[in-house]
């Protein structure tokens, strides 16, 4: 059988001219390689040379099925739709992630009466009537997190929607376990993509209203990633006149150097207005640091406020500051708790009986 993987993201393009998805994707493709499936990826495609998709899927026996981003979008989506179609009509199973700005392909798939599965990978427009319709006919959903799974099969009980394990870059041996306790001088850390809708206008000034907060500890914030809001964070930065409380670190290629990153710091802030469930919590969980974010999307199924993170509001400035104030002052009664509740959350995740994505997938399809 021949699987068509349509991403929600672009091929990046680097400056050897091979489009490139991200690492766990293509060991997505790889696992159903080993299981007898012919893989072949279709997505629009970008130059960018700095970005975390690194993985080639041309080198690993894999079709690219492509089509350039445009200046003019109603063109865009003109192509988008008819190589689109051809790449639906050479497969026999389409694999959609969703969100998906391509998403109405799918309905090229129906027509052609292709079966098709959806990967949750995003919140916005999960409830849409369109969303729905297009769950009521797939073969499966799996959505990495329980709460969606939850609300989608309590509206809709036919819909055939599992929670899969999540597609995470660490495991339990990397584990990092370490002393919790008041300190002189804390590390903060915000790993993600550069965008303002996870939030970093938002939290730096937070950093800023803090920094001349005289009862507060020492602190120092790094923001890791590269992306769109780059050079709008740098010149909030700038403006602010921050530059000894935050360090824009930028795009980290290598993921030993993130982790590293996570293990250096003390508390990971996320202020994301609306997020699956971000990869980076994780990440910040297995690495021992206390975890502040926003409960939006389907971070309240995993997460919950004084037991393994403390909860932000969304958009909110003031909620930042206020948290994070608490935290610093009181991290050595505070933090001890919510480190060894973020350690149970990921290693009851990482334990999981739950099948590895691409067999999760085989059992679905062969039902």
């Amino acid at each position: 059988m021949k699987i068509l993987i349509i991403n929600n993201a672009a091929f990046h393009e680097s400056e050897d001219g091979k489009p490139r998805v991200h690492k766990k994707n293509g060991d997505l493709g790889e696992e159903l390689q080993s299981l007898g499936y012919q893989v072949g990826f279709f997505q629009q495609s970008i130059k960018n040379v700095g970005s975390v998709s690194t993985y080639a899927p041309e080198d690993h026996n894999m079709e690219v099925l492509k089509t350039y981003v445009t200046w003019c979008k109603p063109f865009t989506y003109l192509k988008v739709a008819i190589f689109g179609l051809l790449a639906i009509k050479k497969y026999d199973f389409i694999y959609l992630f969703y969100p998906c700005s391509s998403r109405f392909l799918l309905l090229f798939a129906i027509l052609l009466r292709k079966d098709y599965g959806i990967y949750i990978r995003g919140s916005l427009g999960l409830y849409s009537r369109f969303s729905y319709f297009l769950y009521r006919h797939a073969k499966f959903v799996l959505s990495d997190t329980a709460y969606f799974t939850k609300r989608i099969k309590e509206y809709d009980p036919s819909i055939n929607i599992e929670t899969s394990r999540p597609q995470l870059d660490v495991y339990e041996k990397d584990l990092f376990m370490r002393e919790v306790k008041k300190k002189d001088s804390y590390k903060l850390l915000f790993v993600a993509r550069l965008d303002l809708q996870k939030g970093p206008i938002e939290l730096i000034d937070a950093i800023s209203i803090m920094s001349k907060d005289n009862t507060l500890p020492d602190f120092h914030l790094d923001i890791c990633g590269g992306g769109p809001a780059y050079d709008a964070i740098k010149k909030r930065i700038e403006e602010l006149d921050m530059s000894s409380h935050i360090t824009l670190v930028g795009f980290l290629p290598d993921f030993n150097a993130i982790i590293e990153a996570y293990r250096q710091a003390d508390i990971y802030v996320i202020p994301t207005y609306h997020d699956l469930f971000p990869r980076s919590l994780w990440e910040a969980m297995l690495s021992g640091d206390v975890c502040v974010t926003t409960m939006v999307g389907g971070i309240p199924g995993d997460m919950t406020d004084g037991v393994n993170c403390l909860e932000i509001e969304p958009r909110s400035t003031q909620s930042i500051v206020e948290v994070l104030s608490r935290l610093l002052k009181e991290f050595g009664t505070i933090a001890p708790k919510l480190v060894a509740g973020g350690y149970d959350t990921v290693l009851g995740k990482l334990r999981s009986s739950t099948p590895s994505h691409g067999r999760h997938m085989d059992i679905l399809i062969k039902n």
